[in-house]
């Protein structure tokens, strides 16, 4: 197995089993110890602030670069080989903190969210857990605001063995209220599911649209789905699809179309990866665009500039007459410019934004705190250029970004897994400024039962600017959380 699908599995398995906040932490740092034998970490060139106040490159020790390296960042652009950085402000801004629920309370409650929510009409929140529940298979649940608060209702209870368990990804809705995903393990092969839940007078009926067989179809689906404009539902699988090369491990990954008619669903992998320069073990969520193309991202493969397993691509499959045109749009090259991809977002250009959970600077483990970047889309025939807007440092703005969302302005938000605040994670906010960026810490998270830790699944904006999220540990009974961050008006510079 590769460096990146055990630490994507050690997220995993952390999750489902509920364990205590230290030995989430062990993993992590296990996996980055690893990590650290398949790039050049310690020689890799680092972002310096010099006398002058301005940036400067440098390929000093490790131990150097944690000396030196000062959490300011100065409007200014640096353009360093096919890709640039955006030197930027830094911020704490104010936000208040309350908890919507705490996980744990109630017998059957569901535990450990790591997936993101989902916020319809009227304000509910809807998400996933991949633990808990009646069986501890994972639930549904939905919180709905009151003058009092919050009530929370387990919707659905997963039971896994030939039926769909531990639910993984955010889920989506379709115009007619029904909740679809992706779970992990379950079906006939018990090699997961894409699975339905439609509303009912008596509450929501499952529907298991696809069932995995763990071969060329696929195997593992643990990102999110997605619609295009006809019906269509695309995602991925980590593992299956074929493929040998260094990174893949019973296969390289696939790309799946999951397509309506009067019969049912049928699946069809549009895209199997072979583990080289097109990349493998594709997760996080796919994009699609008005034209039916969709974009997603592959942790490992491509370059092999952070060692045989590569650092990552982003890719693009066009349709085209019944079939696929499948292209790397961007190829990591690690170190400052960040690899193992595991988010993406358009912004109003249809440029793209995304978090990477690897390169930039040096973490305490060997390997990079990961980094946010735009992938500016070409004019013509021209290629895609990474801009890194944000390399973490793992100080007071964390380290291993989940996913990114935008608001209407093109402010870009987000969680990291690991904070300064006893460890527990952080939200960070991406703000553009013309051509500059600048970065605010929102809020940090201690695993207290006043707030919750290790945040994995980013944020959801609403109209009122306020910002919902999961917290996979802590709350009142120490089994996660979902959070409020209100804004206050006024922002403290560093």
């Amino acid at each position: 197995m590769s460096v990146n699908a055990m630490f994507q599995q050690l997220r995993s398995n952390a999750h489902a089993r509920n364990l205590k906040t230290q030995s989430k932490r062990a993993a992590i740092k296990k996996a980055q110890t690893s990590a650290k034998r398949n790039c050049d970490c310690d020689s890799q060139p680092q972002l310096q602030l010099s006398s002058s106040g301005a940036y400067r490159l440098s390929t000093s020790s490790t131990s150097d670069h944690r000396q030196e390296t000062k959490m300011k960042y100065h409007s200014k652009l640096i353009s360093i080989f096919a890709f640039c950085f955006v030197l930027i402000s830094s911020a704490f801004a104010q936000y208040t903190e309350s908890l919507v629920y705490s996980f744990g309370g109630v017998t059957h409650d569901p535990s450990g969210p790591s997936t993101g929510l989902v916020m319809d009409a009227a304000g509910n929140l809807y998400g996933a857990t991949g633990t808990g529940g009646a069986v501890s298979e994972g639930a549904i649940y939905e919180l709905t605001p009151s003058g009092s608060g919050w009530t929370e209702t387990n919707i659905f209870n997963f039971t896994g063995g030939s039926a769909p368990g531990e639910p993984s990804g955010a889920i989506i809705f379709d115009a007619a209220g029904n909740i679809y995903g992706v779970s992990q393990v379950g079906g006939v092969n018990n090699k997961g599911t894409v699975y339905e839940l439609s509303p009912s007078s008596s509450g929501y009926v499952l529907t298991n649209q696809y069932s995995f067989l763990g071969g060329s179809d696929g195997n593992w689906p643990t990102g999110s789905l997605a619609f295009d404009a006809n019906g269509n539902i695309y995602g991925t699988t980590f593992q299956g699809g074929g493929g040998t090369g260094e990174s893949c491990f019973n296969g390289c990954g696939t790309v799946f179309q999951i397509t309506p008619s009067s019969s049912g669903w049928t699946e069809k992998v549009i895209y199997a990866f072979t583990g080289g320069a097109d990349g493998a073990s594709p997760g996080g969520n796919l994009l699609v665009d008005k034209l039916g193309s969709v974009y997603g991202g592959a942790t490992t493969g491509g370059s092999t500039a952070c060692g045989a397993n590569g650092c990552g691509t982003i890719f693009r499959l066009i349709p085209n007459a019944g079939s696929w045109h499948f292209a790397v749009i961007y190829s990591f090259q690690g170190k400052i410019g960040g690899a193992v991809p595991v988010s993406l977002a358009f912004d109003s250009a249809n440029n793209i934004i995304g978090a990477t959970q690897n390169g930039g600077n040096v973490c305490t483990a060997g390997a990079g705190c990961g980094v946010i970047f735009k992938l500016t889309r070409p004019t013509g025939s021209g290629f895609w250029k990474e801009t890194v807007l944000h390399p973490f440092t793992a100080k007071e703005d964390g380290q291993l970004p989940g996913a990114v969302t935008l608001d209407s302005n093109g402010n870009i938000f987000g969680t990291c897994f690991f904070g300064p605040w006893n460890g527990e994670g952080v939200v960070w906010e991406v703000s553009p400024s013309g051509t500059s960026y600048t970065f605010s810490v929102l809020a940090g998270f201690s695993n207290a039962t006043a707030d919750g830790g290790l945040p994995d699944a980013g944020v959801i904006v609403e109209a009122h600017g306020n910002l919902f999220g999961t917290a996979s540990s802590g709350g009142q009974f120490d089994h996660g959380a979902v959070f409020e961050l209100s804004p206050t008006t006024s922002t403290i510079e560093e």
